[in-house]
């Protein structure tokens, strides 16, 4: 799959590349429909490569590790909230016959993120039970949990319960919690909410077609299913794991279409799911300070587009607070996201992830398999190199800050095309698990404009595949390390590209299309 992937995206890259080429010369309607119908067949297989061509995880579609944390996670969220999954699982497990196993195994502390022996709960069991409220409640959560062990299997259920737990938000839980706590966990039933994911993928080429045309939709595709950070064994056939990405996709085609209110609203749903796509908004931001400072008075089409927003994050986070437990749970999860926060991860990616790095602190170095936490040395290694490279950490971010105002001030600027390439702004503001940087298919949204984007999003889709391939001696097998050099490409391609929107990279753009022969 690695090596289709790698075909595929190599294919797309110079496909738009002899586009540019042609558009240079001034033929840029030769070979037109061939190279139209090859955009369109590299879209439909990179949109297949993602579920690995029907094969999903190979031997199963949904991800029972990960449905697990998120299914379990929001329908018991009134009795586990954030700190009590694995307790509770362990609990359960030993009523279900697994006492003595239980008793040998480890689990994450949720409250601090360290890794402890499951023994301590079984000891003292009662504060977990009587969160349930009924011994009815108890027992369908012992089923529940049984029915994910089995499908994970034993060996890797033991890794399961040292991952890092439910962290949703109150928003992304309303909905989470009414689909998941409809009677206990069958395979039907799980089944077919997993189904929503793929639907809502769906629904997110269709928004990027409906407002952008069919080759916007057909590169996005393409990146997409490309993506080796952000595959499919990650998060797909997993249970409302895109649901964000549809709605940052969605603000971006409806500001296209002039929906500015809509589009703030759509936002608005998507920041309070995952936070981190709120990082898009500081590309509107800088433009409407640069319109302000250009036209002297203030953006309605801006003005409209934060309002929807403000009126979106009332709206939503008013249900989160009278139907799903009040301030409390908000103020909690923001103590559990500072927590999972500071606790580094071999697959996170981000600007705080490359300058944290150091030769002597990597996985292969400090990883200790005879630990009960093999990465604990590992993880305080990159707290502390962090907390060395804090002054240049902000100092990169304000650079970035300033070469985006610098792409959006451009004349001619528009408010999607503003949010498009402000979702650019989360590769270095935010430190994510690469999953998320399926977020640069909205990025590419920008190629619209400037067809140099898509070209070095696919460039960037095959040095990702060969960093994850490492066909050669000297290049890195070790998860963590290939997630920095995989970082350094992501940052490159996002710099790259604001650079080009510059009126000083405009000069060395190797030509914008044509009026009419748009992308979209």
């Amino acid at each position: 799959m690695n090596r289709l992937q790698l075909g595929f995206a190599a294919a797309g890259a110079l496909l738009l590349g002899l586009e540019l080429w042609l558009s240079h010369r001034g033929q840029p309607e030769r070979f037109r429909r061939g190279r139209d119908g090859v955009l369109a067949l590299l879209g439909l297989l990179g949109a297949w490569a993602y579920p690995n061509f029907g094969h999903a995880h190979f031997t199963n579609f949904i991800h029972p590790w990960d449905v697990y944390h998120y299914y379990v996670g929001a329908k018991y969220f009134p009795e586990l909230g954030y700190e009590w999954l694995y307790d509770c699982s362990a609990v359960a497990d030993a009523e279900a016959g697994l006492r003595a196993q239980t008793l040998k195994r480890y689990h994450t502390d949720l409250r601090t993120n360290v890794v402890v022996p499951s023994s301590f709960i079984l000891e003292e069991p009662a504060p977990c039970k009587s969160r349930f409220g009924s011994e009815e409640r108890w027992r369908e959560f012992v089923s529940d949990v049984t029915f994910f062990r089995v499908r994970v299997g034993y060996d890797k259920w033991l890794w399961a319960q040292k991952d890092h737990g439910y962290n949703a938000s109150p928003v992304w839980t309303l909905l989470g919690h009414a689909l998941a706590d409809t009677g206990p966990a069958t395979q039907l039933k799980v089944t077919l909410l997993c189904w929503v994911d793929p639907l809502l993928l769906l629904l997110s080429a269709a928004a990027i077609w409906w407002a952008f045309g069919w080759r916007a939709a057909a590169l996005s595709a393409l990146f997409f299913g490309t993506n080796i950070p952000a595959r499919y064994t990650w998060t797909g056939g997993a249970f409302l794991r895109h649901d964000w990405l549809f709605f940052l996709v969605l603000s971006i085609a409806l500001l296209r279409k002039q929906r500015p209110a809509l589009a703030g609203a759509s936002v608005a749903y998507a920041t309070l799911l995952r936070l981190f796509p709120g990082l898009l908004l500081v590309g509107p931001g800088l433009l409407l300070l640069a319109r302000r400072r250009q036209a002297g008075t203030w953006d309605r089409e801006l003005l409209r587009f934060g309002a929807g927003g403000i009126a979106g994050t009332a709206v939503l986070v008013g249900l989160s607070l009278l139907l799903n437990g009040g301030a409390a749970n908000w103020t909690t999860f923001a103590v559990n996201t500072r927590k999972h926060a500071a606790t580094p991860l071999t697959n996170h990616m981000g600007l705080r992830t490359l300058v944290s790095y150091r030769p002597d602190t990597i996985g292969a170095v400090l990883a200790d398999g005879r630990q009960a936490d093999p990465w604990a040395a590992w993880k305080q290694a990159r707290l502390d190199k962090f907390a060395e490279a804090r002054p240049l950490f902000f100092a990169l971010l304000a650079g970035a800050l300033v070469l985006l105002y610098a792409a959006v001030r451009a004349p001619g600027t528009e408010a999607w095309l503003a949010a498009a390439l402000g979702t650019g702004f989360i590769c270095p503001g935010a430190e994510l698990t690469s999953y998320y940087y399926c977020f640069l298919a909205a990025f590419s949204l920008a190629a619209v404009k400037r067809r140099e984007v898509g070209i070095l999003l696919l460039l960037a889709c095959v040095a990702w595949c060969i960093i994850d391939w490492a066909p050669y001696r000297w290049m890195s097998t070790w998860e963590d390390e290939k997630k920095v050099a995989m970082t350094g490409v992501a940052l490159a391609v996002v710099v790259g590209s604001w650079f080009g929107f510059t009126r000083a990279g405009a000069r060395w753009s190797l030509l914008p299309e044509p009026p009419g022969h748009a992308l979209g």
